[in-house]
């Protein structure tokens, strides 16, 4: 591990030079100072295996949390469908797995996704209503969705899951 990610891996775990230095000699039983902490980010001093492994370790449980984004708003027509669809785009076209949840009563998001297929879903009891109302566990009501390459500008990605 070079001092550039050992500093991008502190900053993604939101710690100061402080922290981080408290951790390692918590988690190693070290008692590292804070000027060794900056001596490994600008490269002055190798980072020890056992430090870059910890580090990895912190940085891989936070990676693989999940995230919340929620777009709400009681008026309507503000681009709340538009942004949730193409922020979910985005996120998988990133390698992100995504679950769209669409609570619109419309299920706008569903169809913009699945178009036609959103009217099957409705009939095999797979919508947010047939969670909420009827009782049905949400594994049964998770919809895997695919976009598909239209054009040569238009890359083919895994779409995000919805809960229509």
């Amino acid at each position: 591990m070079n001092g550039q990610t050992f500093r991008n891996s502190r900053l993604t775990l939101r710690l100061s030079q402080a922290d981080i230095k408290d951790e390692l000699n918590r988690r190693l039983g070290r008692s590292y100072d804070k000027p060794k902490i900056s001596r490994w980010e600008n490269d002055k001093e190798p980072i020890p295996d056992d430090v870059a492994e910890v580090i990895r370790n912190m940085a891989g449980a936070v990676q693989d949390s999940a995230r919340i984004l929620v777009l709400a708003n009681q008026k309507g027509g503000v681009g709340k469908t538009t942004s949730s669809l193409n922020l979910a785009y985005a996120l998988s076209s990133l390698g992100g797995r995504v679950l769209l949840i669409d609570m619109d009563p419309q299920a706008t998001a569903t169809a913009g996704i699945l178009a036609g297929a959103s009217v099957e879903l409705y009939h095999q009891g797979k919508t947010t209503a047939h969670l909420i109302l009827g009782g049905k566990p949400l594994s049964e009501i998770v919809v895997a969705a695919v976009y598909y390459q239209t054009d040569a500008n238009c890359p083919s990605i895994s779409s995000p899951a919805i809960l229509t």
